[in-house]
């Protein structure tokens, strides 16, 4: 008999998460097996640092799966990846952007798929560039990007991680407190050469989700212990339903789906 896959959630569009989020990653642990994050090699440390408690804690029994995007970010997510932010250039998704003075932001090379592929990455920095919406990498490690391309490469990592995730053997489900990351990926779904269905709707953990702010971690860990099946049986019928609905025809469907429609999980509560 084969050994369950674990589910985890793959936090993003952050590399990690800080303090002020830490309540929500104990409601996650009520629904699955762990998280996951995506964390360059070169930031090593700094999700203890941002978040030493429940991080650190999570780390050491072994409930933080840190993914190394030098590694994980493959071939083919690698393709995936650029060919959907050429689309979106060509559509010019990007041409009416204000291009701010300051406020350009780093994203790791490697989370552009550098690694796998560096003509094919080297490329779409090139071409953003050449649109003022990137700049030269100071460092040789991260590009700085505007913040709309920034984030817009970040929540469609987060969707090509579940295909990378079952490569590696691992289950992910995306999981945001950034209602902002979930609208950029709206925009992006929206888009009429997306490659995606488009209209399916988020698992909003606020409808079953509880206030653990004052709750201990450990504390948490042991009624997960004693409770956890339940949870998470109700997170599996509900990531199977998304699943069905996922199947609707977008344009049939899209009048019956919330705003807040998206591939992912969205952690606020």
């Amino acid at each position: 008999m084969n050994e369950r896959i674990a589910d985890l959630a793959y936090y993003y569009p952050q590399p990690y998460w800080g303090v002020r989020e830490a309540d929500d990653m104990k409601n996650l642990l009520l629904f699955l097996d762990g998280i996951a994050i995506l964390l360059p090699r070169y930031m090593a440390g700094r999700e203890t640092a941002a978040d030493p408690v429940v991080a650190g804690a999570l780390r050491e029994q072994g409930l933080l799966r840190i993914l190394e995007p030098e590694t994980f970010v493959d071939q083919q997510s690698t393709e995936a990846l650029i060919a959907a932010v050429t689309d979106l250039i060509t559509q010019g998704a990007f041409d009416d952007l204000e291009r701010p003075e300051w406020g350009y932001a780093e994203l790791s090379r490697s989370r552009m798929g550098w690694d796998a592929d560096v003509e094919l990455s080297e490329m779409i920095i090139d071409e953003l560039i050449a649109r003022d919406l990137a700049r030269p990498s100071q460092d040789g490690v991260s590009v700085p990007l505007h913040p709309v391309v920034r984030m817009t490469f970040l929540v469609l990592l987060s969707q090509l991680a579940r295909d990378a995730g079952r490569r590696a053997g691992l289950s992910l489900h995306p999981a945001t407190t950034r209602s902002d990351a979930i609208e950029d990926l709206i925009q992006v779904l929206s888009l009429p050469a997306s490659h995606s269905a488009g209209h399916i709707v988020t698992f909003d953990l606020e409808a079953v989700g509880v206030n653990l702010a004052t709750v201990p971690l450990d504390e948490i860990l042991e009624f997960r212990d004693q409770h956890g099946a339940s949870y998470k049986a109700y997170a599996r019928n509900v990531r199977r339903l998304i699943a069905e609905l996922g199947l609707l025809d977008p344009d049939a469907g899209a009048d019956q789906v919330s705003r807040k429609a998206a591939m992912g999980w969205s952690a606020a509560c």
